[in-house]
């Protein structure tokens, strides 16, 4: 039974950085206190006498029944005892005190983010006489208002995982609505998709995610998950009543990764599934046996169910660390550590019909066309006369064949890249070649942990992440002018350091680092565009980094290239500390934390020109004369003449922002069932910023383009009437007819 209060108060201004304050106030029943993105636990409670008096100077003792660490405090003047930072697991509690039985009680189980309170009476004896205390760990956080739903070891061994991501459980907390797309498989790689949740009516990407206390976030979202054989639980926090708390209005998700024990542990898995272990869904299965599609043969088959395999693979070891004659770290140092795998080919399904240009087309002949009707004659540019009407006319190649000495030699290089047709097609040539596009999607996966008990007063962790999912898509053709690979990797690694400072203070200070990197590179890799044919005055306008496959369109015809290589790269740094002190009938905390979000992004985007073929130059007799669908696009190709051009000059960006964040934390102990907690937190939002000021804020419309006088003093060599000498300007901004004197 609790009652709780919350006061919000913020204040932003209308631009610029953003500040805010909270205030939460908080009269608890039975309850303590909540570290709400923390994800180890915490035990308290109030040591007395049979008679209710409190006993000061207690010795706390709890040990940790995997790894034998110890964990130790004492009751303050007032009876009180904390001991904080306790990593989930199966504990024993001790607790001996002069003139006082020892008691003992086994078997606490701790989870994620748990609050446990433990009150406990001795009884009068000597301190060699031991009373052990066999009770069940309370079902019910009586020590915190927060809630959260907890998804242990056994569920998330139990429970299918779509794509083998723990995550997918979060689904199953109260307050969580998955707002994804239906049924979407939730892979490791597809981080986003897996958390596209809403909690308690807060829109999706407003939650914080941590690994082992550890912020292993990606602009709005989790940086990375983590294999389900290396987690150990997680917890989703709905609703956190605690200054401690902040940043963002959604849940808070704690993963605790598996840590090494003194006994060495293992585990090896395989999950795999093709066509026939997966059978057909129902679409498919009317889609086969449909007899106005004919009869049920091996090319149907295929036709329905394209190669479909999924292979995730992994394993993880779990141990103390243990060098024979050099060191023993039982019961002092462990590591954990787990990889995994995943592969996936595939072949898209559907009518996967390209067009390629014919063997007798690659020569230059298009006499096969003119059976089609006259809108197939291919005319010659080079023929061009003015005619009436301010039109033009040409004449046609004899025979629609264009001569050898006229096909450009660039044109005839490029053509290699093209295959030759494998099915007949239509009557026209379209469609004369069929190839489902293949697919490739990786992932290979490397986590692990490290714990270090120092000494009784300190206790080091760490942890790490690293993951590399190339995913090849978009080869239409058997070789690399088509296609590209969109590679998606993340470093991740976290510190902590948990310092007693005295019995009853304790001090945690985390930090950790994250990079995330989403790459795609088209399939050609640099491509020689010289050795190409291209004039060599016209590369040295491009970017060296940006030379890959030109994009080339033909009207009627499959294009090649125009994949444009792009990077994205994004650094999250996180640091934070918090201190825990029990005065009297006081638990005070305060902490700070400070975060830096970097974006660094370049495109090279038509930096290797995209070029365009259609019918505008061979179309006849006149030019604005009816164009067939197919052919006259090719024939410009081959004569070298495009219609349409583009090529860009890319710029990059690295922009920056900051987060800092303060925050004190007050339980009160009223009385031995009343509770006041009372917190206040100071959050700051720094601007976003350009890192070597790029960005530009707003726009001049009358400033003046440093090239004016320059351009003004060329145009007075040849101006034309409509524009005096005087009058000529460049602005730098848009220009509109009526206004400021535009004419």
């Amino acid at each position: 039974m609790g009652i709780t209060a919350r006061i919000l108060c913020s204040w932003s201004p209308a631009a610029g950085p953003r500040t805010r304050a909270a205030l939460a106030i908080g009269a608890l029943l039975f309850a303590g206190s909540a570290l709400a993105q923390e994800g180890r636990a915490l035990i308290l409670g109030r040591i007395s006498d049979s008679s209710g008096a409190s006993i000061p100077g207690a010795a706390v003792e709890v040990v940790n029944r995997a790894t034998g660490v110890r964990f130790s405090s004492k009751s303050n003047p007032q009876g009180h005892y904390e001991v904080p930072f306790l990593p989930p697991g199966v504990y024993r509690l001790s607790i001996e005190a002069p003139g006082f039985k020892k008691l003992v009680r086994e078997n606490i189980e701790l989870r994620v983010g748990d609050r446990l309170k433990l009150d406990f009476a001795l009884q009068i004896g000597e301190v060699v006489e031991t009373v052990t205390v066999t009770a069940e760990t309370p079902l019910i956080e009586a020590a915190t208002a927060s809630l959260g739903q907890v998804t242990d070891r056994r569920r998330i061994v139990d429970l299918p995982l779509s794509g083998g991501n723990a995550i997918t459980l979060a689904r199953l907390a109260p307050g969580v609505t998955y707002t994804g797309v239906p049924n979407h498989p939730s892979l490791l790689r597809a981080v986003a998709a897996a958390v596209n949740f809403t909690v308690a009516g807060t829109p999706a990407g407003n939650s914080q995610y941590t690994v082992d206390g550890a912020l292993a976030m990606s602009g709005t979202g989790p940086a990375f998950m983590p294999p389900a054989e290396m987690v150990e639980e997680f917890k989703v926090s709905t609703a956190a009543y605690d200054a401690s708390a902040g940043y963002s209005p959604g849940a808070s998700v704690s993963f605790v990764l598996k840590s090494g024990t003194n006994q060495l542990h293992g585990a090896l898995y395989w999950f795999h599934n093709n066509n026939v272990l997966q059978g057909l869904d129902l679409f498919q299965r009317q889609q086969l046996y449909d007899p106005t599609t004919g009869p049920v043969t091996t090319e149907k088959k295929r036709f329905v169910a394209p190669q479909h395999v999924i292979n995730r693979y992994g394993g993880a070891a779990y141990g103390p660390v243990w060098i024979p004659k050099l060191f023993d770290g039982r019961n002092r140092t462990f590591w954990s550590y787990g990889y995994e795998g995943f592969i996936r080919p595939s072949v898209e399904r559907g009518n996967w019909f390209f067009t390629v240009p014919t063997l007798r087309q690659r020569q230059g002949d298009f006499s096969e066309l003119l059976r089609l009707g006259p809108t197939y004659q291919v005319y010659d540019p080079a023929t061009t006369t003015p005619a009436s009407g301010g039109r033009s006319s040409r004449q046609p190649f004899p025979g629609n064949v264009i001569p050898t000495s006229r096909l450009d030699p660039l044109a005839q290089k490029l053509l290699k890249y093209w295959p030759e047709p494998n099915v007949a097609g239509r009557a026209d040539g379209s469609q004369n070649y069929f190839r489902p596009p293949r697919s490739r999607n990786e992932m290979g996966t490397h986590t692990g942990r490290f714990d270090h008990n120092a000494s009784q007063r300190q206790r080091i962790s760490g942890r790490f992440n690293y993951n590399d999912a190339p995913f090849t898509s978009g080869q239409v053709f058997p070789n690399e002018v088509t296609g590209n690979t969109e590679d998606r990797a993340n470093l991740f690694a976290g510190l902590d350091d948990v310092i007693t400072l005295s019995p009853r203070a304790v001090l945690s200070v985390r930090s950790s680092f994250t990079r995330y990197k989403i790459e795609t590179v088209p399939l050609s890799g640099r491509f020689d565009l010289i050795a190409a044919g291209f004039d060599p005055r016209f590369v040295a306008f491009i970017d060296p980094q940006g030379r890959f496959v030109p994009g080339i369109s033909i009207t009627g015809h499959t294009g090649i290239g125009g994949a444009a290589p792009s990077s994205e790269y994004t650094n999250y740094a996180y640091l934070g500390a918090d201190c825990s002190w029990v005065l009297g009938n006081h638990t005070v905390r305060g902490g700070a934390e400070f975060r830096v979000y970097r974006a660094h992004n370049y495109q090279f985007t038509q930096a290797t020109p995209t070029i365009g073929f259609d019918s505008t130059w061979t179309v006849g007799p006149l030019d604005n004369s009816p164009a067939a669908p197919i052919g006259l696009g090719l024939a410009s190709f081959m004569l070298g003449l495009p219609a349409t051009g583009t090529m860009r000059i890319n710029s990059s960006y690295a922009m920056q922002s900051t987060y800092t964040a303060i925050f004190v934390q007050d339980e009160w102990r009223l009385a031995r069932r009343l509770m006041l907690s009372a917190g206040l937190r100071h959050e700051y939002f720094g601007p976003v910023t350009e890192r070597f000021n790029r960005a530009v804020r707003g726009f001049d419309f009358t400033s003046v383009n440093p090239i004016d006088a320059a351009a003004a003093a060329n145009y007075s060599r040849n101006p034309i009437p409509e524009i005096p000498v005087g009058a000529f300007r460049s602005y730098g901004g848009l220009l509109f007819a009526g206004v400021g004197g535009q004419a």
